[in-house]
């Protein structure tokens, strides 16, 4: 119990010097955000906007890419895209609406700012419900049930338990481990630390409110307040509004905000890459990429299929110096047949080119400007002088061309004679062949 109780504290300090930090620079730069977007970021998204996509919005420096990053928060989050209405945003203003009509009436804020008007907003409309609220020996009760929501990162099965404490004032978020079931009996005499005591007593006066006093999850055996229900409260239901957004969209959109036009912003296409440094036989060292999107749109024209990619490469130094940058526009044309062939396999694009020794950034913007959706690689890397003694890192395929029709011209991942396919996910199965090189 003394272990379990130090790892909570330690837990609960960690969360409270984090949060300061993350407070105190969010105040520095809520001050410089017009009135407009200070509104929208405090309190029209401030339950479902993750910490990622917050910091983010706080360095946008202009209206438009304010706009443009609005635009691509609520389009990342659209169940069905390719409907006029977007459904979640429909679903999470007809929430906060819902909050401000039905909850927070015993506080002077809005329902939106209660603990309940938060949790509506958040999870929605509860299973079922129980309220204890006339009850001569507890204190003001009410029990939501909530089950079929492991997909935002939530036990199948929870409650959340909302009281009055000491009896008056609004319903507060209940906590096994910051309350405890002494705080929900009115005439509890006990020590405030004994929490079986309480709990005895809670079950004599109420068995339904007595059961979720130390544990919020069902079937849990919990002698002492459940420190799986204080990380759900505290943790899990907090980021579940957002547990199912991949918010590297966010990242992208600052990163490339000069570079990708507005309708690609809440497009980006996650992707699976390798970089590799490989020196040649007279010693002059290429890097070697392959980066595969998870997904490549193409738009039917008559009787073809096209996709038409816009590649565009930089390598800094150190201090952020353009070393080396190009261009390319890789048109794709399909039939119907040649698309069926394919379309159950990953694109994959390869490139090479030289570089000198030294330590470098690659970034690689890929745009199908057809589809208007991008994809990007950013990778720190390190060159080795040619007469250096080194054993490369190592490259893992799961198949080789040998005397590849290549031999003599630069291919990306062609060494001699011998091609290697590798894999930059590294998804093998179990009765594959590995392909492993390295240079010496």
């Amino acid at each position: 119990m003394k272990g379990k109780f130090v790892s909570l504290l330690l837990f609960v300090l960690f969360s409270i010097s984090v949060l300061t930090a993350f407070s105190t620079q969010d105040k520095r730069s809520l001050k410089n955000l017009p009135e407009k977007y200070k509104n929208w970021l405090k309190e029209e998204v401030v339950y479902i906007i993750s910490p990622k996509e917050k910091e983010v919005f706080l360095q946008l420096e202009t209206d438009r890419e304010r706009e443009v990053f609005i635009k691509a928060f609520w389009k990342i989050r659209n169940p069905n895209p390719n409907t006029p209405e977007n459904e979640f945003m429909k679903e999470h203003y007809r929430r906060i609406k819902h909050a401000n009509q039905y909850f927070g009436k015993e506080s002077p804020g809005e329902g939106w700012r209660s603990d309940m008007g938060r949790t509506y907003i958040i999870l929605g409309e509860a299973n079922s419900f129980d309220r204890f609220e006339n009850h001569s020996e507890i204190y003001p009760t009410i029990i939501w049930h909530y089950s079929g929501k492991v997909e935002y990162g939530l036990p199948n099965s929870f409650y959340v338990v909302f009281f009055k404490r000491s009896g008056i004032g609004e319903f507060e978020l209940y906590s096994p481990i910051k309350f405890g079931p002494q705080s929900l009996v009115i005439h509890y005499k006990g020590d405030m630390i004994d929490y079986l005591s309480a709990y005895s007593q809670l079950l004599r006066i109420e068995p339904a409110v007595a059961a979720v006093s130390l544990s919020l999850i069902p079937g849990e055996t919990a002698l002492s307040p459940s420190i799986a229900s204080e990380f759900l409260v505290v943790n899990k239901i907090p980021s579940a509004a957002y547990h199912k957004v991949k918010d590297t969209y966010a990242e992208k959109l600052l990163m490339y905000k000069d570079f990708v036009e507005v309708e690609y912003t809440a497009n980006y296409i996650d992707n699976d890459f390798e970089v590799r440094v490989i020196q040649d036989k007279a010693g002059i060292s290429f890097i070697h990429y392959i980066i595969e999107p998870k997904k490549l749109t193409f738009e039917k024209v008559g009787s073809k299929f096209i996709a038409n990619l816009d590649v565009n490469g930089k390598i800094s130094d150190l201090e952020g110096n353009t070393v080396y940058q190009y261009q390319k526009t890789i048109p794709i044309e399909f039939d119907r047949e040649q698309l069926n062939n394919i379309k159950d396999k990953l694109f994959s694009f390869q490139d090479m080119f030289p570089l000198i020794e030294g330590n470098y950034k690659l970034n690689i913007l890929l745009k199908n400007t057809i589809s208007k959706e991008f994809t990007s690689i950013e990778k720190d890397f390190f060159v080795p002088p040619p007469s250096s003694f080194q054993i490369s890192p190592l490259v893992l395929g799961n198949k080789i061309i040998s005397n590849s029709k290549y031999i003599g011209k630069n291919k990306p991942f062609l060494i001699g004679d011998i091609q290697l396919v590798p894999s930059p996910r590294n998804d093998f199965s179990q009765g594959d062949r590995l392909y492993l090189y390295f240079q010496i």
